[in-house]
């Protein structure tokens, strides 16, 4: 009985955690994206608050050693993206050890203030990771709501 209420709670957590923050890979190549966390998104579509900081962590896993990586970010609303400057994008100094040895995963924090001049929208977020020759390796979308 012990054992099934186990698997049962196990298999719970383990949907919960798949509907929260549904992200899709868009065209990694360099790295293996394992996981994008936001901190307090409790839906398939996370929701901001503006006029408040707000965290995404990614993990991955680099295919080859890269030296360092940073993190490009648009906004895609209909069709259209729209750069966001980050005011911090170099991943090494987000909490990755640079260089980044093959095969080992590594996880940056990113955490950026969300303006309460920006409109009360739903989008996509399109997030890159680039390498030091301004590659890109990694990509994944995010469905965000600023509310």
């Amino acid at each position: 009985m012990d054992r099934i209420h186990l698997v049962t709670l196990g298999c719970s957590l383990m949907l919960f955690r798949m509907t929260v923050a549904t992200w899709k890979d868009c065209g990694s190549t360099g790295v293996s994206i394992t996981d994008v966390y936001v901190p307090g998104c409790e839906s398939s579509t996370c929701q901001l608050k503006r006029g408040n900081n707000a965290s995404i962590s990614i993990s991955f896993i680099p295919a080859q050693e890269l030296s360092a990586i940073t993190n490009k970010v648009y906004g895609v609303i209909y069709s259209a993206s729209v750069y966001f400057p980050l005011p911090q994008a170099d991943g090494c100094k987000l909490g990755v050890s640079c260089p980044m040895n093959a095969g080992e995963q590594y996880t940056e924090t990113v955490t950026l203030y969300v303006s309460p001049y920006y409109p009360a929208i739903q989008l996509v977020v399109r997030w890159e990771l680039d390498d030091s020759s301004k590659n890109q390796v990694g990509c994944f979308k995010i469905p965000l709501q600023l509310v």
